[in-house]
């Protein structure tokens, strides 16, 4: 199995609408340059680019195990699955990264408190 590693590049979108991806980013993500990519968007804001490939291997490691042939809507049940998965796996995350930084402003302010305190203010 391949450890997933977490990379973030910074795009934008050109006033014709296109987005053109670093040699970085297509390097750490084995992108061929006649490669296609398909992309599924998850929610405001989100999209999801993703190699055919990449998508074929993910339906078949769901399928593991399964001795039978797949009809079209259990690979669609399988896919809806799937990315309902990894969405709530991205909400969870945003979800803990919220809590963080409510956290992060609480303990700042008690600290501020605190140190107004020591001041005699």
């Amino acid at each position: 199995m391949v450890k997933a590693v977490t990379m973030s590049y910074e795009l934008s979108v050109s006033k014709k609408g296109r987005t053109s991806f670093p040699a970085a980013l297509r390097r750490a993500a084995r992108l061929d340059d006649s490669e296609g990519i398909i992309a599924r968007v998850l929610g405001e804001g989100r999209v999801l680019l993703e190699t055919r490939e990449a998508i074929e291997a993910r339906v078949r490691a769901n399928a593991s195990g399964f001795s039978g042939s797949l009809s079209t809507e259990d690979v669609r049940t399988a896919r809806n699955e799937d990315v309902l998965a990894q969405t709530l796996s991205w909400q969870r995350k945003d979800e803990l990264a919220a809590a963080a930084e409510a956290r992060s402003e609480q303990d700042s302010d008690a600290i501020g408190a605190a140190a107004l305190q020591l001041l005699g203010l």
